[in-house]
């Protein structure tokens, strides 16, 4: 030993230090249901669990693209539609069948079902839809 003695209660001082410099840290761990919007962006294109294919050439086509770049395209269609969505958060693949697509698009303030097929584009409103498809499969995931 060097001769060194710990210091009268200084096991619990820094004990509790530590708990205040990471405590705060676990507090703040929200998931989508409580905080009603993503800390990020998701790369996701399917549902956990999923295996929808694509059936028009157009959601090929998005399919094709980075995350980044599908996210700023569903941002120009919603926008060039009058549609409010300041960022887009979430873009997922819900079905696919005979050259028409449907995809959830997820906003920060707001969620959207675009359906896409090789003729028309149609943008309706999560919040009045009466369909499965608007169902966000994956607000159950912890951020940091």
């Amino acid at each position: 030993m060097l001769g060194l003695r710990p210091i009268a209660g200084t096991g619990s001082a820094i004990l509790f230090l530590l708990l205040a410099l990471i405590g705060p840290g676990c507090r703040d761990q929200k998931t989508y249901e409580t905080e009603k919007t993503y800390r990020q962006p998701l790369d996701a294109v399917q549902d956990p669990g999923g295996h929808v294919q694509a059936t028009s050439e157009r959601s090929v086509e998005l399919l094709s693209l980075g995350p980044a770049d599908r996210r700023a395209s569903f941002q120009y269609l919603l926008r060039s539609r009058g549609k409010g969505c300041s960022v887009v958060l979430s873009t997922v693949l819900k079905a696919g069948d005979n050259g028409t697509d449907l995809w959830r698009v997820g906003c920060a303030d707001g969620t959207w079902l675009v359906t896409i097929s090789t003729e028309t584009i149609s943008v309706e409103d999560c919040a009045n839809a009466r369909t499965s498809f608007c169902a966000d499969l994956l607000k159950n995931i912890l951020w940091n």
